[in-house]
């Protein structure tokens, strides 16, 4: 195969980590991603909580439905903005 069946091909899926909406980590997303067809998860758009043992958690938020997005996928990319030299999260 080469490189462009290979993009063309592909399930992508690009999780978004920035706390803006309209974030220049989206912007770079949008101008420097090579895949022409992507899925977009924006975290901060999400509802997401806290998983506790005593009460759980999953049924109430969007987490299964990000897992299902990423098992579904062949490429997976996180893009977070840097805060301090470190990724968010």
């Amino acid at each position: 195969y080469s490189m462009e069946q290979v993009i063309s091909k592909s399930r992508v899926l690009v999780v978004l980590g920035s706390s803006r909406d309209n974030s220049n980590t989206l912007k770079s997303v949008k101008k420097l991603c090579p895949f022409p067809d992507y899925d977009l998860v924006d975290l901060h758009s999400m509802r997401l909580n806290y998983y506790t043992y005593d009460r759980g958690g999953l049924e109430e938020d969007g987490f299964l439905e990000i897992a299902q997005k990423m098992l579904c996928s062949d490429v997976i990319i996180f893009a977070t903005p840097i805060y301090r030299y470190a990724m968010s999260g």
